[in-house]
């Protein structure tokens, strides 16, 4: 579990951890509809195993299958909405699982990005995406706090590793 994580990486790393945050696939997709959705480049195979990945989605949810399906020759820069923007990251067909974790962290880059803009015109929707799906050992104030200080993110670096290293 988390505290088993935490203690893990701060015996490994050195590095002390007394927070975590559990999203699950539904907060993901809430979150990226609060913020307008994400504009992202896909081949058209990733399209095709976006439309795929979907199927699953649509039936937990008792939508009907097609929904959110695109043009499977559409591919180049396209609008993804929340469950499309799920369906890309959870794609372990195409490439590794290095592949797999990148187009995590495009799409959290792109809501990053989306962010402040969003907070601003959508801020009560965005905060309850953000803070009302999740597990953590965060207290409710300290999660909005952090919900509303959000916009600051796009003004650190952002970089990204991976263990193990390749």
């Amino acid at each position: 579990g988390p505290e088993l994580l935490m203690q893990t990486v701060e015996e490994n790393f050195d590095i002390p951890v007394n927070r975590y945050v559990l999203v699950y696939f539904d907060a993901f997709a809430g979150v990226v509809d609060a913020v307008g959705g994400v504009d992202l480049d896909l081949t058209n195979d990733e399209v095709k195993w976006v439309n795929a990945y979907l199927n699953e989605y649509n039936l937990l949810h008792g939508q009907d299958i097609k929904t959110g399906y695109m043009d499977e020759n559409a591919g180049g820069n396209l609008h993804l909405n929340g469950p499309q923007a799920l369906a890309y990251t959870r794609n372990r067909k195409i490439g590794t699982d290095f592949g797999r974790t990148e187009r995590q962290r495009k799409v959290i880059n792109a809501v990053i990005e989306a962010l402040p803009s969003a907070l601003m015109t959508n801020g009560p929707e965005v905060i309850d995406e953000f803070c009302g799906h999740l597990t953590t050992n965060l207290t409710k104030s300290e999660c909005y706090m952090l919900a509303l200080q959000g916009w600051k993110l796009k003004l650190y670096e952002r970089s990204s590793g991976s263990i193990p290293l390749e």
